[in-house]
Parts: structure tokens; sequence; C-alpha cells
């Protein structure tokens, strides 16, 4: 019974399917996180800062979490979803 079957290949399909099951529910808790991120609490983070290079930094991280082109397409996911 499956003299001839390559096990190797079934791994390998199955571990790519199971890594893109694994990066699509990445993105979706990302997007969940966003979305609870990007509500009003979001601009209390930005009334906290007095110090000016406080706030350069505030936008620099800020900066780079959306410059992640993972960060935006989990975004524009959560959005249309």
């Amino acid at each position: 019974f499956l003299s001839g079957v390559n096990y190797l290949k079934i791994f390998l399909i199955i571990f790519v399917f199971f890594n893109i099951w694994v990066f699509l529910l990445v993105l979706s808790i990302m997007g969940t996180s966003f979305k609870l991120l990007g509500g009003k609490d979001s601009a209390k983070m930005f009334d906290v800062v007095d110090n000016p290079i406080s706030g350069v930094m505030i936008g620099i991280l800020a900066t780079v979490l959306v410059q992640s082109s993972s960060t935006t397409t989990s975004i524009i996911i959560s959005l249309v979803g």
C-alpha cells in the first residue's frame, strides 16, 4: 500500500499549507490588535507627550510600525473584512 509515494513531497505540501495558515492567523491577530489600538486610546498616546524629543521618538516608532509591509497588509485586511 502506497509503495511508490514520496513521503518528502507529501510532507512539504502539508508544511507549505500549514505555514500559509499560520501566516494568515498571525495577520488576523495583528489586524485585531490594530483595531484595538486604533481606537480612542491611540489619541491619548500623543496627548501625554510634553517633551518634543519623546514626541519625535513616538513618531519614529509609529512610522516604523506602519511602514512594515506585513503590518500594512494586516491593517488593510482587517479594514476590509
